[in-house]
């Protein structure tokens, strides 16, 4: 180490303090040098950063959520004519069960079965007809040849053939419109449900396309909407209770709507019940407990979870060396106040709960007094 001293020792100092030109440029050297011959002292570690934290509670389960829904049949199918007319009879109310095939409402003015049965009697007669007349011209063409018909006789069955074939023809279109019409005269279930909607009475003028029964089929369902901040806890084929008729019901989820309403801001879900009741009240209000899990689960704030690659992971302070620990967990469920784990750490346990974006793993920290929960 080069000391003052030293200094004083380097050949030429005498020269270089009495040189008066030299001085200027040598001076600041030395005074560097001066300053430097000293023993530098190690700069001291910055202190551990202040975290605030949060103290893991002991397992609980969570609190059971209910909301109201309402009873919806799985599907719903629109009957309505093909045909204008008058609706003759509906022998259906609503809530009428009906089974496939039942005749729900019929129309005037359409051909019966048996209007439809004369129709093709009436091109089978008209094919008849013309085939004597074929037999009947081909006959009278021969006699003309040998000259023992006249030419008005020839003629006469030429106009009779051509009226026949007419008559054929006729007979044909009838026979279509008959085939095609015959059973648009009336509505029958094609599965079997329970009426729910009927619009017309007897008497009331249709229009083709118009609906006249709406009918329910397949499994009772409770519809009901809950928060966006509970849908990642639920997924179809969960299982949740529906309160009928004073005794809780189960059902299972098997749609949950991924587009939030536009006024309400929730989500639509659609659960099956496992038992009907034998006369459903569509429209009726129940209730819907919501388990999300049955099994106990530890509480966290949400701005304490991280990501650790793939897996969501918690900052959780190690208590003799007061440095952090990641641990990845695994989520139970979210809910309005924080999410809940099933594994990762225990009560009892500091985990970071504000600012862990800016932490890194193994970094010593000072809990900050007053900023434990």
């Amino acid at each position: 180490m080069l000391t003052t001293k030293h200094l004083l020792r380097l050949p030429n100092a005498d020269f270089l303090r009495h040189k008066g030109r030299l001085l200027p440029f040598f001076g600041p050297l030395i005074f560097t040098l001066l300053l430097t011959g000293c023993d530098a002292k190690p700069a001291a570690s910055p202190a551990p950063r202040q975290v605030k934290v949060w103290t893991v509670p002991a397992a609980q389960r969570p609190a059971q959520m209910t909301w109201s829904g309402t009873l919806e049949p799985a599907q719903q199918l629109s009957l309505h004519f093909r045909l204008d007319g008058e609706l003759a009879t509906r022998p259906v109310e609503v809530g009428s069960r009906v089974k496939k095939g039942q005749v729900l409402a019929t129309l005037k003015g359409v051909q019966s079965e048996e209007e439809t049965a004369a129709t093709l009697a009436e091109y089978q007669d008209a094919l008849a007809e013309v085939s004597k007349g074929m037999l009947a011209l081909d006959r009278v063409k021969k006699l003309y040849q040998v000259g023992t018909a006249s030419r008005a006789q020839l003629d006469e069955a030429t106009a009779n053939m051509a009226a026949l074939n007419a008559r054929k023809s006729r007979a044909l279109a009838q026979r279509a419109m008959a085939l095609n019409t015959s059973g648009f005269n009336a509505i029958t279930a094609p599965v079997d449900g329970v009426v729910t909607r009927v619009v017309p009475s007897p008497g009331q003028s249709l229009t083709a396309g118009q609906e006249v029964v709406t009918i329910a089929s397949g499994p009772t369902e409770v519809q009901f909407f809950i928060p966006a901040t509970h849908v990642p806890s639920l997924s179809a084929g969960d299982n949740v209770s529906v309160m009928l008729e004073g005794k809780p019901v189960p059902a299972r989820i098997r749609y949950i709507s991924p587009q939030l309403d536009d006024v309400t801001r929730t989500r639509q879900v659609r659960a099956t019940l496992a038992t009907a009741p034998n006369v459903p009240l569509f429209g009726e209000a129940v209730a819907v407990a919501l388990d999300a899990s049955t099994a106990p689960g530890l509480r966290l704030p949400a701005s304490a979870l991280i990501r650790s690659g793939n897996q969501p992971a918690v900052y959780v302070v190690n208590p003799q060396t007061s440095k952090l620990e990641v641990r990845a967990v695994s989520l139970q469920r979210f809910s309005a106040d924080g999410v809940w784990i099933s594994q990762g750490v225990k009560p009892g346990e500091h985990v970071v709960s504000a600012g862990v974006t800016t932490l890194v793993n193994d970094e010593k920290v000072h809990i900050f007094q007053g900023g434990a929960q």
